[in-house]
């Protein structure tokens, strides 16, 4: 498979850029160019892989109303702006 990678956005309580502004979105990449996304168990593979980068991006270090508020949104907004991989037309 083609060096496949899916782009998370993430709005991590940041206020989000205006529209046209130079500034970037914080994003993490999530590699996926070892796996065959045309087999079922790679699906999950990628998907458990997301699954826990956006817990890792999202965790708050303490477990106040607000902070649990705040990761639900992150974790909620991550998956918004995610970027499919790109292949190659045959």
């Amino acid at each position: 498979m083609n060096a496949a990678k899916l782009f998370l956005s993430l709005a991590i309580g940041m206020a989000t850029p205006a529209v046209g502004s130079a500034e970037a979105i914080p994003g993490v990449v999530v590699p996926s160019s070892d796996l065959d996304l045309s087999r079922t168990e790679d699906i999950r593979r990628l998907k458990a892989r997301i699954s826990v980068t956006i817990r890792k991006i999202c965790a708050q270090p303490d477990n106040s109303a607000l902070a649990l508020h705040s990761e639900r949104l992150c974790r909620r907004s991550a998956t918004v702006g995610m970027t499919p991989p790109s292949y190659p037309r045959m």
